[in-house]
């Protein structure tokens, strides 16, 4: 990325490449709150095409993706004198770190990754912006399927699109994974599937989970229009 683009106020754009389209949307869900706009390519060729187009100010590839790997994509646009100072990171299950870096990969990032963690690599390559979640405080039902297969009837205290504090004297790890079933109200209102992530435990007379949603992007879509009616 130029200085000049890193000290103006313009949107960053990401460039985000994957095979696996689950994982593109996680990553885009991920995103969902950051001021920037994204270009997605499903195969390395497509990639190298959508960075020159596009000179994005971070790209994120996987590296087995059909036509060209990621390590190619970024030792390409290293040649280029346009990419020199570029964040390129690799996002994947391979264990070819030492490749990456002699391609000139920035960094190196191993799947499966968390939503904060996540976040926190790219702000440390590019000045982002992430907007504040509202969160509403309205009590909605839930079931909670938790890491060791318990299911957990509960109530929301309150709720966001990126997580959600629920009341319960369960127990769960921090940082264990869930999945979410909640009710967009009662009876037979709908209800959206959510992937998430304990990120705190509470105890007593309010106790319970704050959890962290990772997607999917289509449910939380689904949420955000619920909670903009409330």
């Amino acid at each position: 990325m130029s200085e000049q683009k890193a000290m103006s106020d313009q949107v960053l754009t990401i460039l985000l490449a994957d095979d696996m389209a689950h994982f593109l949307d996680l990553e885009r869900s991920f995103l969902r709150r950051a001021e920037c706009r994204l270009v997605t390519a499903a195969d390395g060729a497509d990639a190298l095409i959508a960075a020159k187009r596009e000179t994005p100010d971070l790209l994120l590839l996987d590296v087995e993706m059909p036509k060209m790997t990621g390590i190619e994509v970024c030792r390409l646009l290293r040649q280029d004198a346009a990419f020199k100072n570029t964040p390129i990171v690799m996002v994947t299950s391979t264990d070819r770190r030492e490749e990456a870096f002699r391609a000139g990969a920035t960094d190196f990032w191993q799947k499966p990754i968390r939503e904060r963690e996540f976040i926190e690599g790219i702000r440390e390559l590019v000045p982002i912006r992430i907007r504040e979640d509202e969160r509403v405080r309205i009590g909605l039902p839930a079931r909670l399927q938790l890491a060791d297969g318990r299911d957990v009837d509960v109530m929301t205290r309150d709720v966001s699109t990126s997580g959600a504090y629920f009341l319960t004297s369960e127990a769960a790890d921090v940082d264990s994974e869930l999945t979410v079933s909640l009710r967009l109200g009662f009876d037979d209102a709908p209800v959206v599937e959510l992937r998430g992530r304990v990120v705190r435990v509470a105890q007593g007379e309010d106790g319970g989970l704050a959890v962290a949603f990772d997607g999917p992007e289509s449910e939380i879509s689904r949420l955000s229009d619920y909670l903009a009616t409330q």
